[in-house]
């Protein structure tokens, strides 16, 4: 399976769109890995609103923005706000 995405980029997108659109909130969990990272380059690049994740912990924070500056590039936008800050 070496050089085949598990995820098509289409069905990344297609997803991504329909998160963009979608009005209120949308609540995502249990997602696996680097899944939230690559999901949240795919939703910055389709939404015009911002994208707001809440981790668990901050080992969840560092992972989720690692992954996402690996599939976002310098073009992604990222606050991450420590848990001490944090409501």
């Amino acid at each position: 399976m070496a050089g085949k995405s598990l995820l098509p980029a289409t069905l990344l997108a297609s997803v991504a769109q329909q998160l963009a659109e979608a009005s209120g909130a949308v609540r995502l969990e249990n997602l696996p890995g680097g899944a939230v990272g690559l999901l949240l380059a795919a939703l910055h690049h389709a939404a015009k609103r911002p994208v707001v994740v809440i981790a668990r912990d901050d080992r969840s924070l560092a992972e989720i923005a690692t992954a996402a500056r690996l599939c976002g590039g310098k073009t992604l936008p990222l606050l991450s706000i420590p848990a001490w800050d944090c409501l």
